[in-house]
């Protein structure tokens, strides 16, 4: 039985530049470490595997866990929304005309402005974090939607 979602987990190549930019968007850090060894090796099918984590809880409890590997592959492949898979992270907002601004005054770019969607639900918009990831924040504008 299924108890609750635990978090997402993202492989950077700048696990610091990463960490600040979900600092950003109001995560905390609530844990740092390094791990390696047979349990790890085994449990990832890898081969003299060694990682770093950062682990970041927002008020809500969700958990952004970063990690970069001793060995990982360097290229990005960029990925498009409408591909199959998992293609971004949405993230609730009180005000995503506040965040938009907030966020694009410290550097984020953005696919384009606020926008209310066509049911009226809400109001959404795209910007990438620091390793090419799609985050989607929504301000939710009619619950009964």
């Amino acid at each position: 039985m299924l108890i609750g979602f635990r978090h997402v987990g993202i492989v950077c190549g700048d696990i610091e530049k990463a960490a600040i930019f979900y600092k950003l968007l109001g995560f905390n850090e609530v844990w740092r470490e390094s791990e390696s060894g047979e349990w790890l090796n085994t449990i990832l099918g890898l081969v003299d595997g060694s990682l770093s984590t950062v682990k970041l809880k927002d008020g809500n409890g969700i958990i952004i866990e970063l990690l970069r590997f001793n060995v990982q592959k360097n290229e990005t492949t960029s990925r498009t929304l409408n591909e199959r898979g998992i293609t971004h992270i949405a993230l609730t907002v009180s005000n995503v005309g506040v965040e938009f601004e907030r966020l694009s005054a410290a550097g984020v770019k953005f696919h384009s402005e606020p926008r209310i969607s066509g049911s009226g639900y809400a109001k959404l918009c795209f910007c990438q974090d620091t390793e090419g990831n799609e985050i989607e924040l929504v301000e939710v504008l009619n619950k009964t939607g």
